[in-house]
């Protein structure tokens, strides 16, 4: 197999392989400006506990903590090798390997949940969005963000990316209301998108 075909096979969950820590190392510094754009356009608690859903490397957790020395982070992603990544961030970080429909944590735990380029993989999203809504405080916010949210655009890297799926604006926007989150809001900047609602 060449390089670039199991180097793409490592997007959806990264292996303990040189592969799968040079997609984790791409993550962290491709979706730097997705990140910044992402933490611009929600309001960062000044206390407690924020949830990273689909954690990738880690580089959107470290970008949260850089603004509030207060705040505490979690991470979960489906990847051992992800988890391993994030848990070495800062003791403020916790780090577990799960799928999302089954977060490992109580109702009610989360000050706020942020999610970048992961829903693209995601089995299951309507479930995927309760569990998350479950996990987090009432009144707190969950903002997803991605950077392709056009089929058509995006439809080389689905043929190329296994498992891979782009949703549009209005797919997303459909998701967050059906799970039940209030004052859903869709921005866009070009080809980016990020939805956010409220529990």
């Amino acid at each position: 197999m060449n390089p670039l075909k199991r180097y793409l096979q490592n997007c959806a969950k990264p292996e303990a392989n040189g592969f799968g820590h040079l997609v984790l190392k791409g993550m962290n510094s491709g979706h730097r400006k997705l990140h910044s754009w992402l933490l611009e356009n929600v309001e960062i608690p000044e206390s407690g506990t924020v949830l990273d859903v689909g954690c990738g490397g880690g580089a959107l957790i470290k970008s949260v903590l850089s603004r509030n020395d207060s705040l505490k982070a979690v991470g979960v992603d489906i990847s051992e090798e992800s988890v391993k990544m994030v848990s070495s961030i800062s003791e403020r970080v916790e780090a577990c390997c799960c799928d999302i429909r089954q977060i490992p944590y109580p109702d009610n735990t989360f000050s706020l949940a942020l999610s970048s380029e992961s829903i693209y993989f995601w089995n299951d999203i309507p479930s995927c969005l309760l569990a998350v809504k479950r996990v987090l405080k009432e009144g707190s916010v969950f903002a997803l963000a991605v950077e392709s949210a056009d089929k058509k655009k995006g439809g080389i890297w689905m043929k190329r990316i296994p498992g891979m799926m782009i949703y549009s604006p209005t797919d997303l926007k459909v998701f967050f209301a059906e799970a039940g989150f209030q004052h859903v809001e869709v921005i866009r900047r070009k080809d980016w998108c990020l939805v956010k609602g409220m529990k």
